[in-house]
């Protein structure tokens, strides 16, 4: 459609009219149109002139031959370019027709010459083919008018298609339904028949009327016992399908949780998410390749199980390659046993470690029987202590309860001077403060006068009326000044001192308190007392019990320590052994003592961190005194 809109608008624009007179075949005002264009390198010398009219058919005519295939196809785009290139670029000159347009028109088609003027009354065709159609504008609307009929007739048979489609699966539908209630009737008369057979059957054979009601009745029963089983089965289901979709409902939720939790991580975790999700996916066919692989080496081995079986040759050769397998293995392992005693240089390291440890093991026995001994003692020193103190605390005037007496005086007589001496330096705190804050303001407002803001940051009232006086020196201002903030530096030491005694002191008299309600409650005292001596007793008799068995082995383990340190004494290579490892120690010793010589030297001569200490202290003492003497 895009082509013959634009094939349309070309003609029209390339049929505008001009201002030449009208003819048919005959000569024109000559004009400069008639006169040959001069050659250039894009046009070829030996170009024929375009005749006086376009209707003038001759042999070396330009005029195209415009036709159309039988199926009314328009000329490729090609083409139409050249044509519309060529009479632009030639001004209406001759030129030669492009093969393109020599095609037959289509049948029943006559031939009309066109002007600029319009149309003209039908000619002869000449040499040209016997008939051709121009391509205007009426040409390409007939054609889409022509291409729409067909369109809509083309959609109203689909629609009649579509309609008889539908009526058919509605038929369809219709008779679905038949069908299956005509089935369901026939199975109803199915059974009807079956029942009525069987009556027949039991009054061919006289049975009684009775006989039939309870066979009935039994019947009737099972159906709805069969009934109800068949209902618990379906609510089950109905149970075990509804919990399918609830899991199935969190299954998705979870995925889509974990497919949010996902895209919110970061690019590099996400790759190696996936990274091991591969990994996971090349593990489990892996899995699965292998499960094969063990179900096929199964059936194999219960091949050879059954041929084994059905053989009493195979069955003498699988039990002689079982023993042979069972002496391999002792051979290999006498092999590893000869091959673990090694060289005697190996045997004797093995010694020396067996050594070792057995006296690492004889100094931790040694230890946890020191241990336990005196834990012993521990216990009964406190049984002792504890009878002791029990005696002594019985009783209200017993010197313990006296001295925590007397430290109570003592701490509330501190904490109500406490109050006072606080009260004291705090008002001696505040009038230093407001003496600080005048004499700062009055060297702030004589800073401007003397130009000493930069070294001067206080002064006491004898400095302001020498100042005054025109008499005093910024050195002598800086040095009331140094006195003051080492002055108010000491209040407030003394000050935090103060504050930190009084916590302490606030501390020693709630655990005073908490010691005298327990020296008070004489019965959970005595109570306590009790059950700790129960305590200490108890674990003195688990004590005792445990102590034979540990001295028996004390016992042993130093027999065995004897003995092997008989055995090393004789040994030559142990005296060596403790010999160089009698001079490790010196040499470790020696370089310990050296190590801390040179620690110490390096202290010595190492002046960094006091260097360091000392700048920081300067730089906060230069802030301090720059911002004390700006102005408030």
């Amino acid at each position: 459609l895009l082509l013959c809109v634009c094939g349309v608008r070309l003609l029209m624009r390339m049929s505008q009219p001009s201002g030449r007179p009208k003819t048919s075949a005959g000569s024109r005002a000559s004009s400069a149109r008639g006169v040959r264009r001069p050659s250039t390198a894009a046009r070829s010398n030996e170009m024929i002139e375009r005749p006086f009219s376009r209707t003038a058919v001759d042999a070396n005519s330009n005029v195209m031959q415009r036709s159309v295939s039988n199926a009314a196809v328009p000329p490729p785009r090609s083409s139409m370019g050249e044509r519309i290139q060529g009479r632009m670029s030639t001004a209406q000159a001759a030129r030669s027709p492009s093969p393109n347009f020599h095609r037959g028109a289509a049948p029943g088609s006559a031939m009309r010459p066109i002007t600029q003027q319009g149309l003209i009354g039908v000619r002869a065709s000449g040499r040209l083919t016997s008939s051709r159609q121009v391509l205007d504008k009426s040409y390409y609307v007939s054609l889409l008018q022509q291409k729409t009929n067909a369109l809509l007739l083309e959609i109203d048979a689909l629609k009649k298609e579509l309609h008889r489609s539908e009526l058919n699966r509605q038929n369809l539908t219709i008779y679905e339904k038949k069908a299956e209630e005509e089935a369901s009737i026939i199975r109803d008369l199915q059974g009807t028949l079956a029942d009525c057979n069987m009556i027949i059957d039991r009054l061919n054979t006289n049975t009684d009327l009775d006989a039939l009601k309870e066979e009935l009745n039994e019947l009737i029963a099972k159906n709805e016992e069969a009934e109800k089983g068949l209902n618990e089965l379906f609510a089950d289901r109905e149970h075990i399908e509804e919990a399918t979709r609830d899991v199935e409902k969190q299954i998705e939720l979870e995925k889509t949780k974990n497919i949010a939790a996902l895209n919110e991580l970061d690019v590099h975790i996400r790759e190696q998410f996936e990274q091991l999700k591969r990994g996971a996916v090349l593990l489990d066919e892996e899995y699965h390749i292998k499960e094969e692989e063990l179900d096929a080496l199964n059936r194999r081995k219960e091949q050879l199980d059954d041929e084994v079986a059905s053989s009493s040759f195979k069955q003498q050769a699988m039990i002689l390659h079982e023993r042979i397998a069972e002496m391999e293995s002792k051979k290999a392992a006498i092999t590893e046993e000869i091959n673990a005693e090694g060289t005697p240089s190996e045997q004797r390291e093995r010694l020396l470690q067996t050594v070792i440890r057995t006296t690492d093991e004889v100094t931790a026995m040694q230890k946890q029987i020191d241990s336990v001994t005196e834990r012993i003692d521990q216990g009964n020193e406190e049984l002792r202590e504890f009878e002791s103190e029990y005696d002594d605390v019985i009783g209200e005037k017993n010197e313990k309860y006296r001295e925590l007496k007397t430290k109570e005086v003592q701490i509330d007589e501190f904490l109500d001077s406490y109050e006072e001496l606080k009260s004291e330096q705090e008002v001696r705190i505040a009038q230093f403060s407001a003496e600080i804050v005048r004499l700062l303001e009055l060297i702030s407002r004589n800073c401007s006068i003397t130009d000493l803001s930069a070294n001067v940051t206080g002064m006491d009232t004898a400095g302001v009326e020498k100042f005054n006086d025109e008499t005093a020196i910024a050195s002598e201002l800086q040095d009331l000044h140094v006195r003051l903030q080492e002055e108010m530096i000491s209040l407030d030491e003394s000050e935090r001192r103060l504050r930190n005694d009084a916590e302490n002191l606030t501390h020693v008299m709630q655990a005073m308190s908490s010691r005298m309600d327990e020296f008070e409650d004489h019965e959970s005292l005595r109570a306590d007392t009790g059950q700790k001596r129960l305590g200490l007793e108890r674990r003195l008799k688990e004590l005792q019990v445990l102590l034979p068995d540990v001295e028996v082995n004390n016992k042993q383990v130093l027999a065995k320590l004897s003995t092997t340190k008989a055995q090393l004494d004789e040994n030559d290579e142990y005296t060596t052994l403790k010999n160089v490892q009698k001079k490790w120690q010196y040499i470790e010793q020696n370089n310990a003592t050296l190590r801390e010589t040179a620690t110490t030297k390096d202290a010595e001569t190492n002046y960094s961190n006091l260097k360091d200490e000392a700048m920081r202290l300067q730089a906060e003492y230069n802030a301090n005194v720059v911002s004390w003497t700006r102005p408030k």
